[in-house]
């Protein structure tokens, strides 16, 4: 088991949004030893795995530190790395194809 940190954080749709308070609040995982953090958008139905250096939690939000499986934080590893490998491959081809 992988220790995590699960806490709220407020979000919205970009800067507009938030200047005028529309914001609405998603439950999102930190995994410390690995720098990995994660959440459903409920809005967009899209699960988002990205590479973080700490939790962005809300401030006076209470976290709570949770176990993840072993297995489960290893296919956010492979996700990330897949992401990214697809992503400089992407870049290349619409760059030659200017």
């Amino acid at each position: 088991m992988v220790k995590a940190i699960k806490y709220s954080v407020k979000v919205s749709e970009g800067v507009l949004a938030y200047i005028h308070g529309m914001t609405h609040t998603i439950d999102e995982i930190f995994i410390p030893d690995k720098k990995i953090c994660f959440n459903i958008d409920s809005t967009k139905k899209q699960l988002n795995v990205f590479k973080v250096d700490k939790a962005r939690g809300t401030p006076g939000i209470e976290a709570e530190e949770i176990l993840l499986e072993r297995d489960f934080v290893r296919d956010l590893e492979k996700l990330i790395s897949l992401r990214e490998k697809c992503f400089k491959k992407a870049k290349k081809m619409l760059k030659e194809g200017k």
